[in-house]
């Protein structure tokens, strides 16, 4: 009795609804029809009971706020929403922001009909989207979410779930591993293989690494036999050979440019075309003197280079420069233990074997040297070289001129180099407060200075006190 009451009043709401009046602010259109206040603390509603604003210092509460009807004051009394809202278990939702999966038909929150894998549909509940991180696929024929199972893969072309490659399918499992039939078949039916996995061979419906001994591939499905004397080829005829064995004598056959020989067969590089070789028992192969042996071989034994050409020899190879530990000399390679310090010597030896070249005796030494006695010019280093300082009173230098002076010569300092070795006297004509400064083993070095302030130079110039 009670539902039919409340489906009373509905319809007659509704027949009321369509010749109600215009309602002002703060009242709704009564049952009656006609215009009435909303209550306190109602600013503006829809009903006595439905708020659409509150009277000043008072908010709409969240859960009814875009309910259109209720059946109580609860935050789950909603039994209709307005327009743009969604009813769910007496609340009403904002239509824009529903769950994944659900669509809002008549205003009340509905799953979509597609089933799980569905993530958005329409508003008629036709399927526009799926859940793609679990697998699933629209098929926009049948607007519904499809699931690829096992080994199946989605075909966007034809929106349907095909075996993926290297499987097969059945009527039994969908579709199986091609690798059922063995580990190298790459595709087949449920009858058997179809194509091998790169490098291997299709033959009498079965997958192998290679053809049987001394046969080639001729096809996917045949092996034939190599050349005589060939242990394995990659087909018949000259230069087809890929390894040897024995001709019909039983003399062992060596490989040279796809063809099978005997050893003094293999070209020697005698008359430098074609470049050299030696019949070599471990590979089994005609090998290149240069391969072996460096690239300016020309003639060579299994045991080293028997003749080299823009090269240098050393221990049986040709090199395009001696290794670390020797020096060249001519077109071969010397031992450094062979030089001490004042060995004759050139700029390269002496960079071979980490010694410097002394300039100026065109022999090798540790060190470049000082002058102390001042009847051997110094040296100082400029690469691998030792280079004259010049002048016998330089006791040391650099590449910017000196920098001590054997007296009676006296180093000047110069903002700008090179710096020089004067006179004790052009030294003292440079100013009253010049004075010449001694020092270094046995004070045999001299350095043109100045006295610090307060301090004059002594009488005799080699030293400064404090002044009067």
């Amino acid at each position: 009795m009670q539902l039919l009451s409340i489906l009373l009043i509905l319809v007659g709401g509704a027949s009321l609804a369509a010749t109600a009046p215009t309602c002002g602010p703060s009242t709704f259109v009564g049952t009656d029809g006609a215009c009435v206040p909303c209550p306190s603390p109602l600013a503006t509603c829809s009903s006595a009971t439905q708020a659409l604003t509150c009277d000043r210092g008072l908010w709409l509460t969240p859960d009814k706020k875009n309910a259109a009807t209720c059946s109580d004051a609860s935050a789950t009394g909603a039994t209709s929403c307005i327009d743009g809202w969604c009813l769910s278990a007496g609340q009403c939702f904002y239509s824009k922001r529903l769950p994944a999966g659900t669509y809002c038909p008549n205003r009340v929150l509905q799953l979509c009909p597609g089933g799980s894998g569905v993530t958005k549909c329409d508003s008629a509940g036709a399927t526009v989207a799926c859940n793609s991180g679990d697998g699933y696929h629209l098929q926009s024929s049948s607007k519904s979410c499809v699931l690829c199972h096992g080994y199946e893969l989605w075909d966007a072309a034809s929106e349907k779930c095909v075996c993926a490659s290297g499987t097969y399918a059945t009527d039994i499992v969908g579709c199986a591993q091609c690798t059922d039939f063995g580990a190298l078949v790459k595709t087949c039916t449920e009858a058997g293989p179809l194509t091998c996995t790169d490098g291997n061979v299709l033959y009498d419906g079965r997958c192998f690494a290679s053809c049987p001994a001394a046969t080639f591939a001729d096809s996917p499905s045949t092996c034939k036999a190599c050349d005589s004397g060939v242990a394995a080829c990659s087909g018949a005829g000259p230069g087809s050979a890929t390894a040897c064995g024995t001709d019909s004598s039983g003399t062992q056959l060596y490989l040279y440019q796809g063809n099978c020989v005997t050893s003094n067969q293999c070209p020697t590089g005698a008359n430098y075309v074609p470049p050299g070789t030696f019949a070599d028992a471990t590979s089994g192969t005609c090998v290149a003197c240069a391969e072996r042996f460096g690239e300016g071989a020309y003639t060579c034994t299994s045991q080293g280079a028997t003749g080299c050409i823009n090269a240098i020899a050393h221990e049986g190879r040709c090199l395009a420069s001696c290794p670390g530990g020797t020096y060249q000399e001519g077109q071969h390679c010397n031992s450094c233990s062979t030089l001490s310090s004042g060995s004759p010597c050139s700029l390269d030896m002496a960079t071979s074997c980490n010694y410097l070249l002394d300039e100026a005796t065109s022999t090798c030494t540790s060190s470049c040297r000082l002058n102390p006695s001042g009847s051997l010019p110094a040296t100082y280093r400029s690469g691998s070289a030792c280079k004259s300082c010049g002048p016998l009173n330089v006791y040391a230098c650099d590449e910017g001129g000196p920098y001590q002076c054997l007296g009676p010569s006296t180093y000047l300092p110069r903002a700008r180099r090179p710096h020089k070795c004067i006179t004790v006297d052009q030294c003292l004509a440079l100013g009253q407060d010049r004075f010449i400064q001694r020092y270094g083993p046995g004070k045999i070095l001299f350095e043109c200075t100045t006295c610090n302030a307060g301090m004059v130079p002594t009488s005799d110039k080699y030293r400064c006190v404090y002044g009067p």
